[in-house]
């Protein structure tokens, strides 16, 4: 559970992290001028290619996005040469930006997200989140939910913070959210591709969004114009914001590929262009003691972490793990269940 959000501003960048018992859990920076992820841009297709049933899209920016067939239309199973044309402009959102020689993933499935619901413009399905559990809660918002699906015309993700606000509050967002859909959509039609139409939500607006609830964890920042702002607390302590909460050490941590654990053991993390590739090393062993036991006591230490670092390291795709090899079916299954449980909790 993330009990402090810390936010440094710099000249340069912005930096929001979110501690969890002292502990860095995750890091967000955005340079200061920089576009934000999940903008929309009026992009221009420029090549079609059936193979990859996919299509690249001039979006303005120094390499051209990739948009697959899966993203490109509103009906599932539309091969991209159905779905468009070459010269055509169309609107479309980023989802991953450009990494390495890879061109930013686009969607042309557009997602506008707030606080209790994400708002799917060109969609009509309606979707509540399993973590609303109370059966009564979930009728009221799925009569909620086709409501407004017939006033805007839209498809509905009803999110875990909907269960705690009221309908009220949840019209409004997505009446919010339509009228910028609109403007949108407005601005694409005068607009000449590539052209950028809406920015995206800063990183910092997205974090306080995303943790406004009723517990909502505590929130600093070092700079008096975004406290006042975004009405959260001014730090005011002896040392800089981050260093009081011993987070630079952390941070540098975090880049580094070894990373050590309690028992004396680590964990190495690679990355390859196919994969993440994570080995478990005991270390030193002098030959005394229990090589059974030191192989599941630094195993589990290191399940544990390699839960934390995929979530601080934003690791995603295809992910290998070589533990220490165990005895025992039953030792393995336990392990992979506590390995499954601490990454559902991250």
């Amino acid at each position: 559970m993330i009990d402090e959000i810390l936010i440094n501003v710099g000249l340069r960048r912005h930096r929001v992290a979110l501690v969890a018992a002292g502990r860095l859990v995750e890091l967000y920076v955005t340079q200061r001028g920089t576009r934000h992820p999940e903008r929309f841009i009026l992009g221009r297709v420029t090549n079609v290619q059936g193979d990859l049933d996919a299509a690249f899209i001039d979006i303005g920016e120094a390499r051209q996005g990739l948009l697959s067939a899966r993203d490109a239309a509103v009906q599932r199973g539309t091969p991209i040469d159905k779905a468009v044309v070459e010269g055509q402009s169309i609107i479309v959102q980023v989802r991953r930006e450009a990494e390495d020689e890879k061109g930013a993933k686009l969607s042309a499935r557009p997602r506008l997200a707030g606080r209790g619901l994400v708002l799917l413009p060109l969609g009509r399905e309606i979707e509540l989140s399993r973590h609303i559990d109370d059966p009564d809660r979930r009728r009221q918002l799925q009569s909620l939910a086709l409501s407004l699906r017939d006033r805007f015309t839209c498809g509905l993700i009803l999110r875990s913070a909907a269960g705690d606000m009221d309908d009220a509050a949840l019209a409004r967002e997505a009446e919010e959210l339509y009228g910028r859909w609109q403007a949108i959509s407005l601005d694409a039609k005068t607009a000449r591709s590539p052209a950028l139409l809406h920015p995206g939500d800063d990183p910092v607006a997205v974090v306080l969004r995303e943790h406004a609830r009723a517990d909502s964890p505590r929130i600093s920042v070092d700079d008096a114009e975004v406290a006042a702002e975004r009405s959260v607390a001014m730090h005011a302590g002896p040392q800089p914001l981050f260093l009081e909460h011993d987070l630079e050490g952390q941070i540098e941590a975090a880049m580094a590929p070894r990373v050590p654990l309690p028992s004396g053991g680590r964990i190495i993390i690679e990355h390859t262009q196919a994969l993440t590739a994570i080995d478990v090393d005991s270390g030193q062993h002098d030959g005394r003691g229990d090589p059974a036991r030191l192989a599941r006591e630094t195993n589990e230490q290191a399940a544990r972490e390699i839960a934390h670092q995929l979530r601080l390291r934003e690791i995603g795709g295809r992910v290998v793990v070589d533990f220490i090899p165990m005895q025992g079916k039953g030792a393995v299954a336990g392990l992979l269940d506590r390995f499954q449980g601490w990454l559902d909790d991250d």
